[in-house]
Order: structure tokens, then sequence, then C-alpha cells
């Protein structure tokens, strides 16, 4: 193993460890650590935090030099974890408030760890479709981010929400605007029309954070 993306790439199955959950340990972007697995970065200013998240030796990663060395280290690198949420579909989102008591482990597609700021009362929804993807580079969330959602949160103009409209079955994911006295839910992507709200719209959650995955 001559390269350094050779030797992460073999530690990392070796460990068993996927290159987000690697990043999350560190507190870097996964891409990053693509970076360095794709051989797009010789060096890497993270080799002894990633040897020390991974349980290896530094020296081996480094230069190839000895063995692995798996074991070496336990220390926990990274944002506490604080709990577990549910990863759910967007017709069980639209329910929330008749599920959220109730929901067990197998109703999830996954459940995904979280720190900081987010409690247990949340939950996560895959983004599917287009629409809250801004080509102008602003504020944008493709097709396949992660939004985790809380329910408890207040809301107001601008916020970036969950919400069900009467009548349907599934919850959608727009910004709150607020235009005098009225409100509607409008998309990012300027190719979506922004859609009128009243009465007939619950909001099940507001946006906490949004995670890009590049893998």
């Amino acid at each position: 193993m001559n390269t350094l993306s050779e030797r992460l790439i073999h530690a990392l199955q070796v460990t068993s460890v996927s290159q987000s959950e690697l990043a999350r340990r560190i507190g870097i972007k996964q891409q990053s650590i693509s970076q360095i697995c794709s051989g797009k970065s010789a060096r890497s200013r993270y080799t002894t935090q990633i040897a020390e998240a991974l349980g290896i030796s530094s020296h081996w990663l480094a230069t190839g030099d000895g063995e692995i060395g798996l074991g070496i280290s336990n220390v926990a690198v990274g944002p506490e974890i604080t709990g577990k949420i549910p990863l759910i579909n967007w017709v069980q989102a639209g329910h929330w408030t008749e599920i959220r008591e109730v929901i067990t482990h197998g109703d999830a597609e996954e459940w995904r760890e979280v720190t900081g700021k987010v409690h247990e009362g949340c939950f996560a929804l895959r983004v599917k479709g287009d629409s809250m993807e801004n080509p102008n580079g602003k504020k944008s969330i493709p097709e396949g981010s992660i939004v985790i959602v809380d329910p408890d949160a207040s809301f107001s103009s601008g916020s970036l929400v969950v919400a069900r409209l009467e009548h349907s079955n599934e919850a959608t994911l727009k910004q709150l605007v607020f235009d005098g006295d009225k409100m509607f839910l409008k998309p990012l992507n300027p190719q979506y029309p922004a859609i009128p709200i009243d009465e007939n719209c619950t909001i099940v959650g507001v946006v906490k954070q949004a995670i890009i995955e590049f893998f």
C-alpha cells in the first residue's frame, strides 16, 4: 500500500467505518475524506485525527511503515452523540403528531445518531424531487439530502418547514413566507410556484439541519 488513499481505504474496510462516520468523528466534511480516498489529496493534515478515530497507527497511515495497529485508541473524536431519531417517509411525516409517541424501531427506514441541540422528539426525512434545489447557488437542498425536523420548534417567515396540506396524505418541504396577512409555502427552486395557504395547512415541524450526502 504505497499511497495514503490505499491505506485509508484499507483501514475503513477493516474497521467497518464509513466515510461519513469517520468525518463525523473528526468533525469535518465527508467530502474531505472522499478526496483522500480518491487520491486527490496525497497528504492530509487530518492524518493523526483519522488514525485516532479509527484506532490505528498514525505512523502506518502516514508512511505505510510498520503495522496498521488496530485497537490502538478508543478515544472518541468529534461531536458528542446525544440520541437517535427515526428516518421516516413523507406519509409518516404528514401524520407525525399521531405516530410520534408510538413509532417503533421497525417503523423507520433507519435510526440516525444526532448531536447538539437536536432532541429525540425530532425526525429525519430524505428529500425527494428538486423543488428545494436552488440553481442560483444560494440556500439549496438537493434531492437525496437528509433534513432534520423539530416538531416543537417555533416558526416564522423564512423558516424552512415540513407541512401537510389538507386532502394530502403526505408532507412537503418548503419555505414558509408571510406577505402581509397572507402565507405561502415557497419552493427554493424558482421554477416552481408558491402555494398559498391558510387553515388548509398544518406545519409539522421546522427544519433544523440539512445534511448533503455525496455518496
